[in-house]
């Protein structure tokens, strides 16, 4: 902990503890304090509102040089004792570690915690990945404080955790990011032939990288400038995709009348979901599936250029989704009168049938699931009919299968059930579990990848970061 006291640090201690931190184009103040305790102890870094997306957890990992060396130590001593006893002295190993790390070309976009254990593994010849580190037991000033201030400088909220002020402000960040730039970019109320000439990437009046972008705006879109790239990207493809139905309007009439929806499916849909809803969902689905180069439309040019492949094929991939989902809706519907039928003699295989089944298809499932996962849904309700064979013949086998399934299951439940976000790594596990549970209950329908309670694990494990975070 002496570190920030060093009289005879190797490095001059303005290079040790530099007065600012160079996050791309930016210099952020930093300001230190050795007080073990208390709030802000260690190093913290001042950062306007409007540059809070600018921050790069991965850059935020290294902290200063003069603390790099303990935090190496520290992370090596979070190990595993199983990984941890090859790594000992753990202050020589800090140390060949970090001159190591110094001496190579370091990654723009890689946090201390990956760069150590890839160097560390390379040292040792053991199996070790940044999740490896039990971060948790870290001492709070190896971690770079950040303190969020807004325009007239007063304090709005400050974290070792970038993730929370992100979480908390990142959309009120955006907002005073846009409306900096807003006199030279903001437009609204576009249709197609106003479709301006938009640059990949600008450079703002403050020297900012930015990022031009569509936005949608119910029946017309407009044009908003981004502080972050995959923001931009994710407005304007719904950008792109409203001026898609206005020049594909002859086509989106044609699908209203022609859903591709039988009489029996849309009776059996029909007290979960208005039907209108669910097909217009599923026209977007459709054409959102020919969206995933839509960045590349810059102009209107280049927007003609994708409008010629959607208007080709759009009716025949809706149509090709229109028949899967038919089947879906029909085979739910007796699978949920088979499971109904259960309630009295298997409670607990009728419980979390109907638990799944009621995850896999609800209101508005369309909007939550790509064209790909839902062509994997005839095998997922096929998975569960087996099961439900099973059940009627050999009751035992399925509770002795369930012990498989459950515990991941009721993990997964009590997560949405305490108000978690859904991020990305509930999503991979969320799949993944129902995958495990085709190789459960119906192997012999195949899996779309491999799956195993040790892979779920790991994914839970990047689900229990993402909520620490």
């Amino acid at each position: 902990r002496a570190t920030l006291l060093r009289e005879d640090a190797e490095l001059a201690e303005r290079d040790a503890f530099p007065g600012q931190m160079k996050i791309g184009r930016e210099h952020f103040p930093l300001t230190y304090r050795f007080e073990p305790g208390e709030a802000d102890d260690g190093v913290t870094l001042r950062c306007p509102l409007h540059l809070l997306n600018q921050l790069k957890p991965a850059r935020l990992s290294w902290l200063v040089p003069g603390l790099q060396r303990d935090k190496i130590a520290a992370l090596i001593g979070s190990l595993p004792k199983s990984l941890r006893r090859a790594l000992v002295p753990v202050k020589e190993f800090a140390q060949a570690a970090h001159e190591a790390l110094e001496a190579s070309e370091r990654r723009a976009d890689e946090s201390l915690e990956s760069a150590l254990a890839r160097e560390l593994a390379r040292m040792s010849g053991l199996e070790i990945g940044a999740d490896n580190f039990q971060l948790e037991k870290l001492p709070p000033h190896l971690w770079i404080r950040v303190q969020l201030f807004d325009d007239a400088g007063s304090e709005l909220a400050a974290s070792r955790r970038i993730e929370d002020l992100t979480e908390r402000f990142a959309q009120r960040a955006r907002q005073e990011f846009m409306a900096l730039q807003a006199d030279q970019w903001q437009r609204d109320g576009l249709q197609l032939p106003d479709l301006p000439e938009l640059p990949e990437k600008i450079k703002t009046r403050g020297g900012h990288q930015a990022w031009p972008a569509l936005v949608d705006q119910g029946q017309r879109v407009g044009v908003r400038v981004f502080d972050r790239p995959e923001d931009a990207r994710v407005a304007h493809r719904d950008g792109t995709a409203t001026l898609m139905r206005q020049a594909l309007n002859d086509k989106w009439k044609y699908l209203r009348k022609h859903s591709g929806l039988s009489q029996p499916a849309q009776i059996a849909w029909a007290r979960i979901e208005d039907v209108g809803e669910l097909t217009e969902r599923l026209r977007n689905m459709a054409l959102y599936g020919f969206l995933d180069s839509s960045w590349s439309i810059r102009n209107r040019a280049t927007f003609d250029r994708d409008l010629e492949g959607v208007r080709r094929d759009l009716i025949s991939r809706y149509q090709t989704l229109s028949s899967i989902l038919d089947g879906c809706l029909i085979r739910w519907h007796e699978l949920g009168l088979h499971i109904e039928s259960l309630a009295d003699a298997v409670p607990k295989a009728y419980q979390d049938l109907r638990s799944q089944l009621d995850d896999l298809m609800y209101a508005g499932f369309i909007d939550d699931i790509s064209a790909d996962r839902l062509e994997d849904y005839p095998r997922y309700l096929e998975a569960i009919e087996q099961r439900l064979e099973i059940i009627e013949y050999d009751p035992r086998r399925d509770h002795d299968r369930m012990r498989d399934v459950e515990p991941f299951w009721h993990q997964y439940l009590s997560h949405l059930e305490q108000g978690y976000s859904y991020t990305a790594a509930l999503d991979e596990f969320r799949w993944l579990l129902e995958e495990y549970r085709v190789q459960v209950f119906a192997q012999k329908l195949g899996t779309r990848h491999k799956v195993s309670p040790e892979r779920l694990r790991r994914a839970w494990d990047e689900v229990e970061k993402s909520r620490k975070n």
